[in-house]
Order: structure tokens, then sequence, then C-alpha cells
């Protein structure tokens, strides 16, 4: 009789985790590594994506870069986002490579092609492959060539969805820095209230809360649209978590299925 073979688990890293979004590109190592430990420790398949947070988000805000091409004057702020998203991943890949993760890096504006903003085509035969092999396969959102566009900026909430409606894993998590999603923003309203469960239909009815991103403008389209992607993959049938990963243990925690503070999205 075989062997039952590992699930996957996809985990989506938000920028305001591993970054400083009121300074810009400000890494917040700590968390990295704590994160890193905590991945080291879940033993099954796993594909790691990123946010770019303050590494991405003011640089694309300058340059207008959410808007697709324009003129030429983008051309350099193309060029600095590229190097400044390499340098937060490049301190993302030491963090699990200190822990022992066969991080594997994938650069997604390499393998993406989108339309429209939405992802059109993607290289997912390079992750099952490195899979099999026994890689974490460690991505970001990233600035890609778009068909009618030019390019565009595909976040890492995207990339996510993309990924579990197709290699479908038996959860995603979205870690960022609140609890889960609440009625209200938690940041700001102290009556806000954390919602435990909510059915992929019920995501829309959610005003959920706009504010992992104080300090600067999201490009990608903040919490809303983090639960916009939460609600595809959850529609297709595979739970989703958002967690904590600001607080130590939440990750493993959800992934093993055990009791935790978190928003459960389910099909």
């Amino acid at each position: 009789m075989s062997a039952t073979p590992p699930r996957l688990i996809i985990v989506k890293v938000g920028g305001s985790v591993i970054t400083r979004k009121d300074l810009e590109a400000t890494p917040k190592l700590e968390n990295m590594a704590r994160i890193a430990g905590e991945i080291s420790e879940v033993g099954e398949r796993l594909i790691l994506i990123h946010g770019a947070g303050s590494y991405g988000h003011p640089i694309a805000a300058r340059y207008g870069l959410d808007q697709g091409f324009t003129g030429d004057r983008q051309l350099a702020g193309v060029a600095e986002l590229k190097a400044k998203l390499a340098e937060l991943s490049s301190l993302f890949l030491e963090a699990l490579h200190r822990r022992g993760v066969a991080a594997y890096p994938l650069n997604p504006g390499s393998i993406i092609t989108a339309d429209k903003g939405r992802i059109a085509r993607m290289g997912v035969g390079a992750l099952r492959r490195l899979l099999n092999l026994g890689f974490t396969p460690v991505l970001h959102g990233d600035l890609v060539l778009d068909l009618t566009r030019g390019f565009s900026i595909v976040s890492g909430d995207q990339i996510t969805s993309y990924l579990a409606v197709r290699l479908r894993p038996s959860i995603v998590v979205f870690g960022c820095d609140v609890d889960g999603v609440y009625t209200a923003d938690p940041k700001r309203d102290r009556d806000a209230r954390l919602i435990a469960s909510l059915k992929a239909g019920d995501v829309e009815t959610v005003s959920g809360l706009e504010g992992s991103a104080h300090g600067i403008r999201d490009v990608t389209g903040g919490f809303t649209g983090k639960l916009r992607e939460a609600a595809l993959i959850a529609g297709s049938g595979i739970p989703v978590a958002i967690v904590n990963l600001e607080v130590e243990g939440r990750l493993l925690k959800v992934i093993r299925g055990e009791e935790v503070k978190c928003t459960l999205i389910t099909p």
C-alpha cells in the first residue's frame, strides 16, 4: 500500500508582515526569521509567495506603474522597482536558507504574462517540477508584461489565487498584520469585531478593512483586493485562512488545523 503523498499548502506572506510600510524599503528582519523558522517545521509541500510592501508600492505609485506603460519616464521606475524587489526577496531567501528551507526563487516577471492587469499565462509546470524535487518555490508580487497595457503590476494575492485554482492545495493561508477580517478597520475602530468564518459568496458583503497599508498607497487593491482573491479561491472549493503572521506560532497552527484566531473562508 503506497504512502499518502504530502499535502500542498500555499502561503502568501503580506508585505506588511515583512516590511515597515511606514518607512520605504525597510525590512522586518525579525519577522522574516521567525516565519522562516515556522516554515521549516511544516514538513509538507509548500509554495511561498510574499508581497512587496514598502519595497514596491512607493516606487510604483511615484511612477504610475499601476497605470500600465504611459511613457519613457517610467523605464527608470521599472528598473528601480525590479532592483528593490530583488533586494527584498534576497533578504527573505537568506532567512529561509538559514533555517534549512530548500527555497527556490522564481521571478514572476519571467514566467507570467498578463492582460489588462490579470494573469493570462503562467509557467505552472516549473512549480510542479520544483515541488516534486522537494523544493519550496518562492515568488512575489511583480511588474510583468501585459498584452494590452504594455506592463502591469500583478499582486502576490493574484498569483496566489491563480496557482491555487490550478494546483489545488489543501489550504491557502493569507498572512497579514491583523487577526483576520473585521466588521471595520480594527486599527481605527475600537468596536470592530473579528469575523471568524465566512462563506465565499458572502465576502463581497463585508466592508472589511482598507488599512494594512497605512502610510503609503497600495497599488494592488489593499485588503479589499486580498478578499476578492480569497473569495475566488474559496469559491473553487479550497479553504482560505486569513491570519496574523505578526504573532508567533499562528502559521504552524493554522496549517496543522489547530484552533487559532483568524478568519476562515470556506466554499
